[in-house]
């Protein structure tokens, strides 16, 4: 546990021989012995030369120093010991040991263990025997009691003194706001008000800049509650969990308080007196305390120290006597300090206990104890006490009480000893045997995640570093016996990745701020429940989260389910229902226990009576007392006074065992011999033989045995190393083994001879004698100091007794005298030893109190000097010549003068002048003295300032100015700003300044202002004035500092051509050129860019050069920056030319955010803002357009970063696409929200053209309808032409009855009802027979054309007889007709139709003529024999024949006969009938 660190902190232990029979401790089947001791070469130096390399093999080396694994449950009911220290030593190349076989010393090379060294269990009831310890004495002074061991020569390294190292932070995280969700409870009576922001602490400026920088954006719940309650004055109890920023809690007010109050901090002091000291457990947390603390003092001063063990003493002393307001220490080393009187207490207002539960527990309560025990430490109602942890069980809470007022306030945040909701805990079942491989699965499943391995003991550190190094996993260890060196370098290649596994004891469980811890792994669970939570708070810290995996073994960590489960349900994590089992089995077993050992107990007193008690079994434990009768414990009582009697008469009949020889002090290295002796109640049934002997639960083999007798076995085990160890005698019988007796066994050295006395004497006061005692002897040792005549040294004068390095004799036991001698003799168990009488002179080592600085003055009308004035102590021996030195120095310089002044004894006052000092300088003065004859000088006295005379100062203030435009006619606002210049030396203190200004063509109108600040707003109007600022003090003025304020309509020039900055690693360079080379004075100007303060901007001048560098330490890092250069000429000032610039840039906090709008079908606008200024982190140099279609390809697209939107082209239609847009600069992109939108099937243009498209379709068909009906005739005409209708031909004139009779001439004569009688024309005399046409006179063709006539079926063949010879032909149009007179042809004959033809021709010739019309008739010598018909009909039937002219060609004649069809007869009343007609006529030629 901690303790191993209070351990390693107080010195190395002396080196031992080896234990060569290692075979009788071996266990290959416990974990913590997995070195084999037949590993030839392994040591330490190489494995931490090479720590995170894989290794192949052992190396070798000197001491791999691992003191071994803790046992639990070792011991006895009669006795609790709290496990094994042992094993010292290291696997590697060791050095000279003992030959146990041959007991002589050897010079070979120990190859193996270098021996089984020390503390094997500690005293009763756990606590520390600090005699044994070899730590400090009963008397509490804080010097070690014996054994220096090697000394220590490590120094560490200096801490960066860069702002940026000091300042050197994580960033928190993204549940860092969570933390104001928990419920925050506070104790006690009158709790002040919680503070909102670090604002409402009303801290000073310097204060509230530093924590800025250490990046405190807003107060944690702790730092909201505690701060208020510590500026308050009250004492303070805070519980919060790990990682929630305790350590601010209490030094932001701390440091606050006392930046108020004031800081006495010198290097003159021979003993320091900080005001405040903070402890804790373990070196790494003071060193992470003071790491903290340097971060708010930054700037003030205020000096932070830190000391702790396993570092040089006098590095650590050194680094006190430099001055020291606060001391971070850990215990040990804070109390041998102060041991050695480097430390006053007697100033301390603030004590702070960080892991206060763990400071007040066994590990340091009792040194805690004796710090607020010395007698100049402040009671407790004179100083502050602030105790702070993450848990703070009952007990602790009680032990506090005597470390606080009575009216202390309890803060606590969330739940007491709760864990960080933050970490992901998961608890596994885990066997002991199988966690190696467990936890070789869990690192590779991480990969190089930065991961904590907590394991027991120091040797399992060890073990499972080197065992994942050799699986090619980079590990290191930190334990309390790794020198400090190696636990700072493992820290360090920790915390840098370069060993991304850390294997830790509980020395690392507290406190440490390590950033980027992602795991926690429990290889083995800590003993309590708050261990546990302090173990995986290294993750999860400032709102980050993380990780904690917890190997559960059911055999050993039974105890923790219970507490477990709490600390999972506080923490609102997933309890498994394993363990919820195995808490419920462990209390069912433990109730067991306790019975079943009832029952052991009541069956021993059985046995003892051998009465009637024998009859109880174990099982009616519970019904004993009803069972017992009067008359039974009658018999009982009877029994007891039998007992008793028999004890008195022989006490050895009754024991079980003893273990003789009684003494159990050994010397180290030499052979140990211890017999067993059996009771007589053994016998016959048991003997010697039986016995078996085990060393610290180990069984040593049995040829160490020898039976001495039946009753009496002894043990032998040659070259005892170990410290302490337990040994124990066990009685075998049927296999099983019974506790007889057990011994604790001690070894140690006697004692070496004292050496190197020295005295002092304090006249009339004390005589303290000191001396070393030489190696540690592992036994309380006493010192007895003999103070003898030095003429007689068998004469004692005096002598005094000590348990430390160190007595005193008092007064009046301290005469002068000039003849003693000093011896001092020590003892321990072992032997004694005495030292030589060494003589010593009393005026040689006389020392007296540091006299009293009086005053430090001036003399008037004397410039640089002062006068200092001390008294001289009482107490100085008689008639003795005194030197005095007298040093001073100025806050200015951290050279020091001396000034040597000779006094005698007799003067009480001394006094000298201090010449050559600087005007109007403050001088710190401090004063010591010595007897001549002494080599002591005294202390030096409390320093005391003084200034010298003022003069009045000899530079003008640098002044600068800052323009507001005019928000109202007439005035405006001019901020002024000056500064005052660093001369040296200092020309005093400045009471003011003058401030005066006049417009500049008016000097009558002068105003003046006084101020004690160094900034002005003047408001005034659009003229130009003259503005001058002068210092002053009390001896005089500065010269004027003139500036020219230009008027409102003035036009000044720009003359600054370009400029450009240019930042490297450590400064900021700025260039620019200039038009006008009369321009020799330059301003440069620079603020932040979102800094509207115009009092918060940065100035200086330039002389005689165009270029400008500064330190980056001036600027913030990420942050935009104006910087802006005004050229000065005359009394004018030019036009800036103004750049922006970041020193330091990273990549963007924040991404911006896309809109897409509208998308088309194959495009989309991406719009998006311009980040915000306190975001960018740099200069934006693009964005980059990332967008990806569904289950696609992500694509990408660059723009300029002036562009805020791009139009996305190429998409595909009806798909959705993922977009976002990275910002990049410099350092880095950062993506913005991801958003999705889906393209169109169609686009705009896409329903335009279907849209026209349709509309002109329809249009199209609207005019097409509205023309068909406008002009249907013409389109029928067209697509379907007239036809004329042989029944309506007027060519001749047919018989009514005919006609109406033929069903040929119904049907044209119901189809002619429409036609005007006025244009139809007939075609008469289609033969030459008139007969034929007189014949058929009385059919009117009227009548044959009306529909309504009738006709008879008797008519018909009449009818058909008159168109035998001819037929008339009625010719509809008028164009028809003119064709017909020009082209009338006579036709051959086609033989199907020449039965029709000839009924026509008949016909023809008996019809009459009747046309009235002006039209040409035909006259009958035009026709041939026989009319056939026109080829015109041929696209008018479906079956028609075409008549050919004989004046044709002959091939137009075939073409047309071959074309042609037969036209069946006529039928009457058929729909569809062809008919015949002749479109056009043609004169035939006369045959």
């Amino acid at each position: 546990m901690i303790e191993e660190d209070w351990n390693a902190e107080m010195g190395d232990e002396t080196l031992l021989p080896s234990l060569e029979k290692v075979s009788l401790f071996e266990r290959p089947n416990d974990l913590s012995s997995g070195f084999s001791p037949s590993v030839s070469s392994f040591g330490t130096d190489e494995f931490l030369n090479r720590q995170c390399q894989p290794m192949s093999s052992f190396g070798r080396g000197r001491n791999f120093e691992a003191k071994g694994f803790q046992e639990r449950n070792i011991g006895d009911a009669s006795m609790q010991y709290r496990g094994s220290k042992g094993f010292r030593g290291g696997f590697g190349q060791g050095f000279p040991g003992r030959n146990a076989a041959e007991g002589s010393s050897t010079h070979t090379k120990n190859k193996g263990f270098k021996g089984f060294h020390g503390d094997f269990g500690q005293c009763e009831n756990g606590q520390r025997n600090m005699s044994q310890s070899g730590i400090l004495d009963s008397t509490g002074k804080g010097t070690f009691t014996d054994g220096a061991g090697p000394k220590v020569t490590y120094v560490p390294p200096p801490p960066p003194d860069d702002e940026q190292a000091i300042f050197a932070r994580y960033e928190t995280g993204m549940n860092f706001d969570k933390y104001d969700e928990n419920i925050v409870e506070v104790s006690g009576l009158d709790p002040p008000a919680a503070l909102m922001s670090f604002a409402e602490a009303n801290i000073s400026h310097t204060l509230a800049v530093n924590i800025a920088k250490a990046g405190y954006s807003k107060p944690t719940p702790v730092q909201k509650y505690s701060i208020p309650i510590v500026l308050a004055g009250r004492d303070l109890m805070a519980c919060a969990q790990t990682g929630s920023g305790k350590t601010a809690a209490f030094l932001v007010p701390i440091v606050a308080q006392m930046m108020r109050d004031g800081v006495t901090a010198s290097s003159f002091k021979q003993q320091q007196e900080p005001e405040c000291i903070i402890t804790g457990p373990t070196r790494e947390l003071v060193n992470q305390i003071f790491l903290e603390a340097r971060k708010f003092v930054y700037g003030t001063c205020i000096r932070p120290v830190v000391v702790y063990g396993g570092t040089q003493i006098g590095h650590s002393i050194h680094q006190v006597m430099q001055g020291c307001n606060i001391l971070c220490a850990t215990p040990g080393r804070l109390l041998d300090i102060i041991g050695r009187g480097k430390i006053s207490l007697r100033n301390v207002k603030y004590l702070v206990l960080d892991e206060a539960d763990r400071m007040l527990d066994m590990g340091f309560g009792s040194e805690m104890k004796k710090l607020i025990s010395f007698p100049d430490m402040p009671q407790k109602d004179k100083r502050q006490t602030l105790m702070f942890s993450a848990t703070f069980p009952e007990e602790v809470q009680r032990l506090a009480g005597e470390f606080l007022k009575t009216d202390f306030l309890f803060v606590v945040v969330g739940h007491v000893g709760g864990a960080c909701s933050d970490v992901q805990q998961n608890i596994l079942q885990v066997s002991q045997y199988l966690k190696r491989d467990k936890l070789m699965e869990i690192l590779h499943s991480i990969g190089n995640e930065r991961t904590m391995v907590f394991v027991d003991t120091k040797k399992k550190a060890d073990f499972i570093a080197c065992f994942l190094c050799q699986e090619n996993i980079p590990a290191t260890s930190i334990h309390g016996d790794r020198e400090q060196r190696e636990r700072e370098i493992a820290l360090q290649d920790f915390r840098s990745g370069k060993c991304p596994v850390l294997v830790a004891t509980s020395v690392a469980a507290r406190g440490l701020d390590i950033e980027s811890v992602q795991h926690v792994i429990n290889f083995d669970l800590p003993s309590t429940i708050e261990e546990y939570v302090h173990r995986i708070g290294r993750t999860g810290r400032c709102g980050n989260t993380g990780k904690a995996v917890c190997f559960f073994d059911n055999d050993s960590d039974g105890h923790l389910a219970q507490s477990l489960i709490k600390v999972l349900s506080d923490a609102q994590q997933e309890v498994p229902l394993w363990l919820t089992e195995v808490a419920f089995e462990f209390e069912r077993g433990r109730l067991s226990v306790n019975v079943q050992k009832n029952t052991f107990l009541w069956s021993k007193v059985s046995v003892g009576f051998q009465g009637p008690l024998l009859h109880v079994a174990p099982t009616d434990l519970s019904h004993f007392m009803p069972v017992v009768t009067e008359k039974e414990m009658f018999s009982s009582l009877i029994w007891m006074f039998v007992l008793l009697c028999s004890s008195v008469a022989d006490e050895n009949s009754i024991r079980d065992a003893d273990i003789f020889p009684s003494s159990a002090e050994i010397k180290r290295g030499s052979s140990l011999k211890q017999f067993c002796i059996l009771g007589k109640h053994h016998m016959p049934h048991r003997n010697a033989s039986h016995i078996i002997w085990k060393l610290n639960d180990e069984l040593i083999a049995p040829e160490n045995y020898n039976i001495v007798n039946e009753t009496v076995s002894s043990i032998t085990i040659p070259n005892f190393t170990y410290r302490t160890a337990y040994l124990k005698c066990f009685m075998k019988y049927l296999d099983k083994e019974q506790l007889l007796v057990h011994k604790e066994v001690k070894s140690g050295f006697p004692p070496d001879t004292p050496g190197n006395i020295s005295c002092i004497y304090y006249f009339d006061d004390n005589l303290t004698c000191t001396w070393n005692s030489g190696r540690k002897t592992s036994f309380t040792r006493n010192y007895t100091l003999y103070r003898k005549l030095a003429t007689n040294p068998n004469t004692i004068v005096s002598s005094c007794q000590s348990k430390t390095e160190s007595c005193s004799f008092l007064y009046p036991d301290t005469p002068y005298s000039s003849a003693f001698c000093f011896q001092v003799k020590a003892e321990n168990v072992l032997g004694e030893a005495l030292s030589k009488c060494v003589p010593i002179a009393m005026g040689k080592i006389e020392k007296f109190d540091p006299p009293e600085i009086l005053l430090v003055k001036t003399i008037s009308g004397i410039k640089q000097l002062l006068t200092v004035t001390w008294k001289m102590p009482e107490k100085i021996v008689p008639s003795k010549d005194l030197t005095c030195q007298v040093q001073y120095r100025n806050l200015y310089s951290n050279s020091t003068k001396y000034v040597t002044v000779p006094l005698n004894s007799a003067e009480k006052t001394g006094s000298c002048n201090l010449t050559g000092l600087w005007d109007s300088t403050e001088y710190s003065v401090a004063v010591r003295c010595i007897s001549n004859e002494s080599i002591f000088w005294s202390e030096w006295s409390g320093e005391k300032s003084g200034s010298t005379k003022e003069k009045a100062p000899s530079e003008k203030v640098d002044l600068w100015r800052v323009i507001e435009s005019s928000h109202s006619p007439g005035s405006r606002s001019v901020h002024l700003m000056w500064k005052p210049l660093n001369s040296f030396p200092p020309s005093g203190r400045i009471l003011g300044y003058k401030i005066q200004y006049f417009p500049e063509n008016k000097t009558a109108l002068k105003m003046i202002n006084n101020s004690t600040d160094k900034k002005i707003t003047l408001l005034l109007n659009e003229e130009a004035y003259i503005v001058s600022v002068t210092a002053y003090n009390s001896a005089g003025n500065s010269p004027e500092a003139i500036l020219r304020i230009p008027s409102t309509d003035e036009k000044t020039a720009q003359i600054t051509g370009t400029a450009r900055t240019l930042p490297s690693n450590e400064e900021v360079v700025v260039e620019w050129a200039v038009s006008k080379p009369e321009a020799t004075e330059y301003v440069v100007e620079w603020f932040e860019d979102l800094e509207m303060d115009p009092f918060s901007r940065s100035w200086q001048y330039v002389s005689n050069s165009t270029n400008w560098k500064t330190n980056k330490k001036n600027f913030k890092p990420f942050v935009c920056y104006n910087i802006s250069v005004y050229p000065l000429y005359g009394n004018k000032v030019a036009a800036p030319y103004t750049v922006q610039t970041y020193v330091q840039q990273k990549k963007p906090s924040e991404g911006p955010v896309a809109e897409t709008g509208i998308p088309g079908k194959n495009e989309v606008t991406i719009q998006w803002n311009e980040i915000s200024k306190d975001k960018r982190n740099g200069f934006i140099t693009n964005y980059t357009i990332f967008y990806k279609p569904e289950d696609g390809k992500e694509l990408n697209e660059t723009v300029n970063s002036n562009d805020r939107k791009y139009r996305l082209k190429s998409l595909q239609a009806n798909t959705q696409y993922t977009v976002y847009i990275m910002a990049s600069n410099e350092a880095g992109g950062t993506t913005g929200e991801p958003k999705t939108f889906k393209t169109l099937k169609l686009d705009k243009e896409d329903v335009i053209l279907i849209a026209v498209l349709v509309g002109i379709s329809v249009f199209c068909l609207l005019g097409l309808w509205v023309t068909c009906i406008l002009k249907k005739h013409v389109f029928k005409k067209v697509c379907w032409p007239d036809i004329p209708n042989p029944a309506e031909s007027i060519a001749v004139e047919w018989p009514l009855a005919a006609s109406m009779n033929n069903s040929l001439l119904k049907k044209l004569a119901s189809e002619a009802k429409t036609v005007d009688f006025e244009d139809i024309s007939v075609l008469e005399h289609c033969f030459p027979e008139e007969n034929h046409v007189s014949e058929c006179t009385d059919i009117n063709a009227e009548d044959m054309i009306s529909g309504d006539k009738k006709i008879l079926h008797k008519q018909e063949n009449d009818v058909a007889k008159c168109f035998l010879p001819s037929m008339p032909y009625v010719i509809t149009d008028q164009f028809t007709r003119s064709q017909m007179k020009s082209t009338l042809t006579l036709v051959k004959e086609i033989q199907p139709m020449e039965m029709l033809a000839n009924d026509l021709c008949g016909s023809q010739q008996n019809s009459i003529k009747n046309e009235e019309n002006d039209d040409e008739v035909l006259k009958v010598e035009d026709f041939n024999e026989k009319t056939l018909f026109n080829p015109y009909l041929k696209n008018s039937v479906k079956t028609r024949e075409f008549l050919i002219s004989e004046s044709l060609p002959e091939h137009s004649m075939d073409e047309c006969k071959s074309q042609s069809s037969v036209l069946p007869p006529f039928q009457q009343n058929v729909a569809g009938q062809p008919y015949i007609t002749l479109d056009m006529f043609e004169p035939a030629t006369a045959q």
